[in-house]
């Protein structure tokens, strides 16, 4: 498990990272904000269609060689962004990023999975313990990278995930393959025939994109314009939030996945969502507090997943079926985010957030508790 932990937190580092990163050179290089929106949706459009595809590959070939091909599209991508300059080539970036995402996601949670098999552990806490490790690497990544932007620039930050990717490209060949089998298209299809599939797929799929607007949008962009604040003060509360979620995440898997126990604290989140952007002098606890209530939601995320693709045969294309929904409004909402800050205010994207977060929330606890 050591060896897909380090592959996941360099993938969170790099995510989180690029998060805070690019948002705010874009801001640097006179992109409008509408436009921002536009070039950070290029990666759930990516990941809506070449996840499918690689996590329905990965069934014959592994996933060592979607773990490698990972670690080639964040070199790739890491060295277009430091040439970038136009929108343009900011969103072909972008379009490699999408793709090592994808690859990493078509095959990590089947390679946890069979890990937690073959050491005779439970998949889902397992599951839920790896968000954490992803946790503590997005918050390092985002500290790091604030740090690098603020002290060098950001050419440097975009090098040093460069030599990353080549950590990720390295670690993967020393992984344990996951099962290969034979694969019949027609039966991966299956899992879609199942009871409250598209509203399993619906209820995680208003989850992940929450975090997506407050992680690549809703808290740089309002830190940067609305609060005025420098790039080391918005890493660390985008690392704060990063780390709340961690924390979050750590609880969950402690109280063993209590879906019961854990929905107060998890709704108790969604108001400090909405109140976030009206009250700036509390902006950094009332971001912690709702981080925790997310960290708490997302390993009940991983502990539905697990029970949904338990019985079938093809997790990995499984898994990437029930992120379809999920992939398309995280599309929308990241495309609209630039018009939604603009027409309607900077406080729009805070209560998106926390609506979806919110339903999400409610639909887990109903199809845990036999709903």
């Amino acid at each position: 498990m050591r060896k897909i932990g380090t592959i996941n937190f360099i993938n969170t580092f790099f995510y989180a990272g690029l998060a805070l990163a690019i948002p705010l050179y874009l801001i640097k290089k006179g992109i409008n904000v509408e436009e921002i929106g536009f070039i950070l949706s290029v990666i759930p459009f990516f990941m809506l269609i070449l996840r499918t595809v690689a996590a329905i590959f990965s069934e014959t070939f592994g996933s060592k060689i979607f773990f490698s091909l990972q670690g080639i599209a964040e070199i790739i991508a890491s060295l277009i962004y430091m040439v970038a300059s136009s929108p343009l080539m900011f969103a072909f970036a972008k379009a490699f990023e999408g793709v090592s995402y994808s690859f990493f996601w078509a095959v990590d949670r089947t390679a946890i999975f069979e890990d937690a098999m073959y050491n005779k552990k439970d998949k889902g806490i397992e599951a839920a313990t790896m968000v954490a490790v992803r946790m503590i690497g997005g918050m390092i990544g985002i500290i790091i990278a604030a740090f690098v932007i603020m002290n060098f620039s950001f050419e440097y930050f975009f090098l040093l995930l460069c030599l990353l990717g080549l950590v990720t490209l390295l670690s993967s060949m020393a992984l344990r393959d996951t099962s290969k089998r034979s694969v019949d298209v027609s039966k991966i299809f299956d899992i879609i025939k199942m009871p409250k599939f598209f509203r399993i797929g619906l209820a995680l799929g208003l989850n992940f994109p929450a975090a997506s607007l407050m992680l690549f949008f809703a808290i740089p962009v309002f830190a940067k314009l609305n609060l005025s604040a420098d790039y080391i003060t918005i890493g660390i509360v985008m690392a704060l939030f990063y780390g709340s979620i961690g924390i979050g995440s750590f609880i969950g898997s402690k109280m063993r996945l209590d879906e019961r126990k854990l929905l107060f604290p998890e709704l108790l989140g969604v108001p400090m969502f909405f109140l976030l952007p009206f009250f700036k002098e509390y902006f950094i606890p009332m971001l912690v507090f709702a981080g925790i209530s997310y960290g708490i939601s997302a390993s009940i995320f991983e502990e539905l997943l697990s029970k949904t693709v338990d019985k079938t045969k093809y997790v990995s294309s499984a898994v990437a079926l029930l992120h379809v929904p999920g992939r398309v409004i995280e599309f929308f909402v990241l495309f609209s985010a630039g018009i939604i800050y603009t027409v309607i205010g900077s406080w729009a994207p805070f209560v998106l957030a926390g609506l979806m977060f919110g339903i999400s929330a409610i639909m887990f606890d109903r199809y845990l508790n036999g709903g």
